[in-house]
């Protein structure tokens, strides 16, 4: 007889909670304090994440990040605001950082090398000005790894962005989208309350 290994509270990236996580953890949770985010219970497993300060951060309960071998890099500068919802997990070696607003759905998971931006922070040619625009992440959204999404790129509830695509436009709710750049491939089956382990 096979047997079934229960599935952890917080999904497959949890990890045991052991002493030093819980002081990473705690360090998190203290530099978060420190940069006036607000937010509730935060786990972190490896490495400190390196949090950007100066704008308005809000972190959702059960808020997760991995840096076993990278570190993870988030936050909002000044005039930015950074919003995550509830059980978010953020993987190793990803940016996402806020000048204007990056908001984050519930339930999302960000693969490692994940890249989110909400300005091109150049000019691409002269007297073009620095661009920026809001990005919109839905809930319970997949992010492969090594994904970048540029400025005023909107996901759609529900939708998974394959390794390595570029999202720069709008994404419909409940679609598989890959490709430079990301492309709608199908559709997805997903009910409202279903969301991803």
């Amino acid at each position: 007889m096979d047997r079934v290994t229960p599935r952890r509270p917080w999904g497959p990236s949890a990890a045991r909670i052991g002493p030093r996580n819980l002081l990473a953890s705690l360090a998190l949770l203290l530099r978060l304090r420190a940069r006036s985010a607000r937010c509730g219970l935060v786990y972190c497993d490896g490495l400190w994440p390196v949090v950007h300060g100066g704008g308005r951060i809000t972190l959702g309960r059960r808020f997760r990040v991995r840096g076993r071998s990278m570190r993870v890099e988030f936050g909002a500068v000044r005039g930015g605001e950074l919003l995550v919802g509830d059980n978010v997990f953020i993987n190793q070696g990803t940016l996402i950082v806020s000048e204007e607003r990056i908001e984050i759905g519930p339930d999302t998971l960000i693969s490692g090398h994940v890249t989110i931006m909400d300005t091109n922070s150049h000019e691409l040619e002269e007297d073009a000005g620095v661009k920026s625009a809001p990005v919109l992440i839905g809930r319970n959204v997949w992010i492969g790894c090594n994904v970048v999404i540029l400025p005023g790129a909107v996901i759609g509830d529900h939708s998974v962005i394959a390794a390595g695509a570029v999202v720069h436009g709008e994404i419909p709710p409940r679609s598989l989208a890959a490709g430079s750049p990301a492309r709608v491939i199908r559709e997805l089956a997903a009910g409202d309350r279903w969301r991803r382990r």
